[in-house]
């Protein structure tokens, strides 16, 4: 069980608005820090955050530019992107945990949130295979069959999906609880016979 008390979210957003609206939606729960630009964002970055939840379209930096930044350094924590800007395949680079278009709700958001949250208690094994089902799911959500049959980084991750997955993957997640949203993402990639 994860005490949320202690849990700290970062939200980088350049959307004043959103920002205090996510904060309000998460503040009852969490410790949360706010930042409307990516270096400021970079500088609210420490090794105490478990959760960020990341714009990917900014100007001056972009999203994708603190993500690398973020996984650069050691700090192991989830990353979300919640942005306006739909899947395409230049996702297939970006290392984030999960990727939510806006509008988001609250509900949504403290969701995420708590998914991530579980996910943080996982072996880096079973986090990593969820955050490779968790990219394939939303990228094959979003494109056609033949923008992803011409994507090479697509195939890459198919092939990464594969030698991560195991007859226990799922059964483990069960046994820790996990978030029953991101068991039925993975649950759908072993049915399309991934």
């Amino acid at each position: 069980m994860v005490d949320e008390e202690n849990q700290v979210i970062l939200i980088i957003d350049d959307q004043v608005e959103l920002v205090e609206t996510y904060k309000g939606s998460l503040e009852d729960n969490y410790s949360v820090r706010v930042a409307t630009d990516g270096p400021e964002g970079l500088a609210k970055f420490d090794a105490d955050v478990d959760v960020v939840l990341l714009d990917r379209k900014m100007p001056g930096m972009s999203g994708e530019e603190v993500l690398t930044q973020l996984r650069a350094s050691d700090v192991n924590c989830r990353v979300v992107m919640v942005t306006a800007v739909e899947p395409d395949l230049n996702l297939l680079s970006m290392n984030f945990d999960e990727y939510l278009v806006k509008p988001v709700s609250g509900t949504d958001l403290r969701n995420v949130v708590k998914r991530m949250l579980a996910r943080n208690a996982l072996e880096e094994h079973l986090q990593a295979t969820f955050a490779v089902s968790t990219k394939l799911a939303t990228i094959e959500e979003k494109l056609s069959a033949d923008q992803l049959a011409q994507s090479q980084e697509y195939h890459d991750l198919l092939d990464e999906f594969e030698s991560r997955r195991s007859g226990d993957v799922i059964q483990e997640a069960m046994t820790e609880g996990f978030s029953a949203a991101t068991l039925e993402k993975l649950e759908l990639l072993l049915d399309k016979g991934h």
